[in-house]
């Protein structure tokens, strides 16, 4: 299956030789079972100990919500077409965790299970692929610790974020491609096209940032051009499948017309997901964050603010450290295709990983280049470029001799070798430590959410945040919060004690089209309209951080004017009167500033 880098034809027996690899025996098909089992045990035994399900992002929160109303109410009608099949999956593997007895009340601890597995299982491939190809059952084991242990890859296998099983089928496709695409079969292309599809069904952006690169390495791979053009309108083909098969569904089972079906198939190719909102667009600031993205996807896996490495030197070493390590990488890549250019399969490789990520870097530009999420699958191209420096590492294996003894064969020293890598396993052990230093915050969160439950009245209190707290996910996961609030409100109390906010920044991302002015005055009637509903408006200690944090915060979803405008709205309008100061909340604010919560009030008109 994974006969990798097989089918070109290098220019001598030497270069044939280097790229060639074979097809995995069962040994290694016995060797992948393990590693997949090995890397489950390891990764849970990690999330246990973490016991932080949330280290960069709340994303896995807010999906844990949706989860929940799908496993209690599946429907058609609430199926969120951007993870097309992400709920129903989930949904039946959490129902089966929860037969199991594993987290039962914890929809997020068990979506976090079920990522390590689906992450073990990419490292799985990983294995195979590096394994065959490069002839070395030892170097595939150390390519998996040094890829599986890299900033992103590992954050996203310990957490509950929505793209770890996306990554792990695209994985797998890329990976298959790269073997297969220098001599594609119909049936190669068939499994490579669904496996993809699987993905980004799952994950919709993950369709963007593949398609180009597998659709061209098809063009290019030798053939006439009958096959050329035929090979590319195949996977197009097969890839569309499943998507197919949804839409069928959905017409037999959900009540559907053929032409609500037709239209439910056409919008799961075109989601839109993100676009025409406030993450979407094209800015400077964006460019300095996407290398902070790159390099903290190699060491650190922190999801960093734009700004933040001139104001914490760590975050600075880190984001140096990854772009050495990256240009690094990108160098041994390069120089490897240099020297193998006359071979087919390494070329259509080269064109595979390298379109992924040029193409998913132009993309994320336009989305939001440091976090996690958007660049997990961007970086592919790095498996086989760890797989060239864990060859590097260890060495050729050590040869054959005819008797116990192994008289004749040269002593070789052990101690550079063993420096060499340990050198390359730092980042893996650089980042395990980091996660580690936020040990317990699952727990931690959850007290400061009782705290809040009981200080500030939940069915007479609207929170006023910015957007970008972790709290307000746990609040609203935790007291039954609604994606839409009615306008106005009714008044205060309700009769259930349920989650209200006003998030600033979710203004300039649902009308990015607004005014600055008229983005202002709506977050100013919003408040207006929970006070004059007998609500009291807390505000979260974010709106007390210094200007540039503030500022820094929004610049991914809105020009700088925005929230300096709406910051000075509203110290001129409204008084911040400290009301609750919690010691704990301040060490677990992203901007790590004092945890005090204020009443706001109006000030006297003069």
């Amino acid at each position: 299956m994974f006969r990798s880098l097989s089918y070109g034809h290098g220019p001598s027996d030497g270069a044939r030789a280097a790229t060639s690899g074979r097809a995995p025996s069962g040994q290694d098909w016995g060797t992948a079972v393990l590693v997949w089992l090995a890397a489950s045990s390891l990764l849970l035994a990690f999330e246990s100990y973490l016991q932080n399900a949330h280290i960069e992002t709340g994303n896995g929160l807010w999906g844990s919500v949706e989860l929940r109303r799908w496993i209690a109410d599946p429907s058609w009608a609430t199926l969120d077409l951007g993870n097309a099949i992400y709920l129903p999956a989930y949904g039946v593997l959490c129902r089966a965790l929860t037969r199991l007895g594993v987290f039962p009340d914890l929809l997020w601890r068990q979506m976090a299970v079920l990522d390590a597995l689906f992450a073990a299982l990419g490292l799985a491939g990983v294995y195979l692929f590096v394994a065959a190809w490069l002839r070395d059952r030892r170097v595939g084991l150390l390519a998996v610790v040094l890829y599986g242990g890299s900033g992103f890859y590992l954050l996203c296998s310990v957490e509950d974020e929505w793209d770890m099983p996306s990554q792990s089928f695209i994985l797998l496709a890329t990976l298959l491609a790269c073997a297969w695409f220098a001599r594609p079969s119909v049936l190669r292309i068939a499994v490579v096209a669904i496996l993809f599809s699987i993905s980004w069904l799952f994950e919709w952006r993950f369709l963007f940032p593949a398609l180009p690169p597998m659709l061209l390495a098809l063009f290019a791979a030798p053939g006439h051009l009958g096959q050329r053009i035929m090979r590319p309108a195949s996977f197009l083909g097969f890839m569309s499948l499943p998507p197919l098969g949804l839409a069928a569904a959905y017409l037999l089972t959900g009540g559907a017309t053929l032409k609500e079906a037709s239209a439910f198939l056409i919008r799961l190719f075109w989601v839109g997901k993100g676009t025409g909102s406030g993450w979407g667009g094209f800015t400077v600031a964006k460019a300095p964050l996407a290398l902070a993205g790159v390099a903290e996807s190699f060491v650190g896996a922190r999801n960093v603010v734009y700004g933040q490495w001139m104001t914490k030197p760590l975050v600075a070493f880190e984001i140096i450290s990854g772009l050495m390590i990256c240009l690094a990488l990108l160098f041994v890549a390069i120089r490897y295709v240099w020297r193998n250019r006359a071979n087919d399969a390494v070329i259509i490789a080269a064109v595979l990983l390298g379109g992924t990520l040029v193409a998913g870097t132009i993309f994320n530009f336009y989305a939001q280049p440091q976090d996690p999420q958007m660049l997990i699958n961007v970086m592919i191209w790095t498996v086989p470029a760890w797989g060239l420096v864990a060859k590097a590492a260890l060495g050729p294996p050590a040869p054959r001799t005819d008797g116990l003894t192994g008289i004749g064969q040269p002593r070789r020293r052990g101690w550079p070798r063993s420096l060499l890598i340990a050198l390359v396993l730092a980042p893996a052990a650089y980042n395990i430590s980091v996660m580690a230093q936020q040990r317990g915050r699952d727990a931690a969160y959850l007290g400061l959410v009782s705290r809040l439950g009981e200080r500030f009245d939940p069915r007479r209190t609207v929170f006023l945040y910015q957007g970008f707290e972790y709290v307000f996910a746990w609040q609203f996961a935790n007291w039954d919060g609604s994606w839409s609030a009615p306008s106005p409100r009714p008044p205060a109390p309700t009769s259930r004690p349920t989650f209200k906010m006003i998030d600033v920044s979710d203004i300039p991302i649902v009308h990015p089209e607004w005014s600055v002015d008229r983005q202002v005055g709506e977050l100013k009637r919003q408040i207006d309209e929970a006070l004059d509903g007998g609500y009291q408006v807390i505000a979260g200690p974010e709106l007390r951080e210094s200007d540039s944090l503030w500022v820094n915060s929004f610049l991914t979803v809105a020009p700088e004017a925005l929230p300096r405008a709406m910051r000075q709205m509203i110290m001129a309008n409204f008084l911040l009167t400290p009301v609750h100061d919690d010691a704990l909340a301040a060490s677990l604010h992203a901007c790590e500033i004092e945890g005090e919560y204020a009443i706001l009030t109006r000030r006297a008109q003069p």
